[in-house]
């Protein structure tokens, strides 16, 4: 028996030994290995890096259903300064200046600054420049504006509404602006569609079956799952043998139907949200202004690197359907079905505000990934917040 299974181990090591040189020769002559920096702009990479990199954990979790940055990061890239908190701007004041008009940003990756070359030249940075120069909404009542990022990657309007429960206290916010959408609507695949509509929230993903390693044989469980992933990841026989397993497990969304159902359903969800941050707002006495947030197919006129992008979520890295979501995403305004129902009762949603189509006749770059931006567009984004805030004030007064 014991010589058995030596001859069935050094036959694998034989096979695996095989397949790994083949490998190695497919790819040296034959075929080129192509990555997602191949298609994005290297202004980008350090932040792909980051994305991209299992060396050290992204987020600091708490049992909560928290999520934050995680600060000791040793990627996170060099254009990014996290306060103690995770959170990409300045420590929040110990002692409240009546004088500073306090703005917060809310949202997720694009919100938070990805691609930007600096915390200046995110939509916070620009944005409280703008303010400050400006002075409009300063109203001689306030010497100046400070404003915070408490946007967060991968960051919903649920993260959004635990961070107003759990920081406001802190920072007794003055604005808030929320720039989202895309996570919640325009990539709803990524959740469990029967947990999202029992639910009504955009959960972690990550976390969503997570179970203790108390429970009786979890243990066991668990040992028997890692071990299989250490195989598959570190075996070019095994890894071939079941790639096919995992390829008819896949299941692709295939119609405009479903399409359609499904951002129904997470606008649906996004405006129930909506009316408990307007409710928050009463409750700790600030004005929200909700920005729905651009993508790149609404683009017309398209820079060498935006069409590589394209091609790569179309052809390469069909994460959320391809080339077939693609044409519906231009075709469509993913935002439609929310904004007739705010507009039929505004009063109880707030002030919510449609950027999709803000760089659609736009012939510069403006687009590093599908949503997250260069530094002009984020400063065209602020401009256009700010503008449309002091328009809306003005009619109020």
């Amino acid at each position: 028996m014991i010589k058995f299974l030596i001859f069935l181990i050094l036959i694998f090591i034989s096979i695996e030994i095989v397949f790994r040189l083949i490998n190695f020769l497919r790819f040296k002559y034959f075929i080129d290995h192509v990555a997602r920096k191949d298609f994005i702009n290297e202004n980008y990479h350090s932040y792909l890096n980051w994305y991209e990199s299992w060396k050290h954990p992204m987020f600091f979790y708490l049992p909560i259903g928290f999520r934050l940055h995680n600060i000791n990061n040793p990627r996170l890239p060099v254009q990014v300064k996290n306060n103690s908190y995770g959170f990409r701007c300045d420590d929040f004041p110990s002692i409240e200046d009546k004088n500073i008009f306090k703005v917060v940003v809310l949202g997720g990756s694009a919100a938070w600054g990805s691609g930007s070359t600096n915390n200046e030249n995110t939509i916070s940075g620009y944005l409280e420049r703008i303010i400050n120069k400006d002075k409009k909404l300063l109203c001689n009542n306030y010497k100046k504006a400070k404003v915070y990022n408490l946007a967060q990657v991968n960051g919903t309007q649920t993260q959004d509404i635990l961070t107003i429960n759990f920081f406001f206290k802190k920072l007794n916010p003055d604005l808030v602006v929320s720039f989202t959408g895309w996570n919640e609507i325009g990539v709803s695949d990524q959740f469990d569609q029967k947990i999202l509509n029992k639910f009504r929230v955009f959960y972690l993903d990550e976390l969503a079956d997570w179970e203790s390693s108390n429970i009786e044989g979890k243990k066991i469980t668990f040992i028997k799952q890692y071990f299989i992933d250490i195989i598959l990841n570190n075996s070019k026989f095994a890894s071939l043998i079941f790639k096919s397993i995992k390829k008819k497990s896949i299941i692709r969304i295939q119609n405009n139907d479903e399409f359609t159902n499904r951002i129904k359903l997470a606008s649906e969800i996004f405006l129930e949200h909506l009316e408990q941050i307007k409710i928050l707002s009463i409750a700790h006495n600030f004005k929200h202004y909700q920005f729905l947030q651009p993508h790149l197919y609404r683009k017309n006129y398209l820079e060498e690197d935006e069409k590589k992008i394209i091609e790569l979520y179309d052809l390469i890295r069909p994460v959320h359907g391809g080339v077939r979501y693609g044409e519906y995403l231009r075709k469509n305004d993913i935002y439609e079905f929310l904004l007739n129902k705010v507009t039929k009762d505004p009063s109880k949603y707030g002030n919510v505000h449609n950027l999709i189509d803000i760089f659609k006749n736009d012939k510069n770059g403006n687009f590093f990934t599908l949503v997250h931006l260069k530094d002009r567009s984020y400063e065209i984004i602020a401009q256009k917040m700010y503008e449309l805030i002091i328009s809306n004030e003005k009619v109020n007064q």
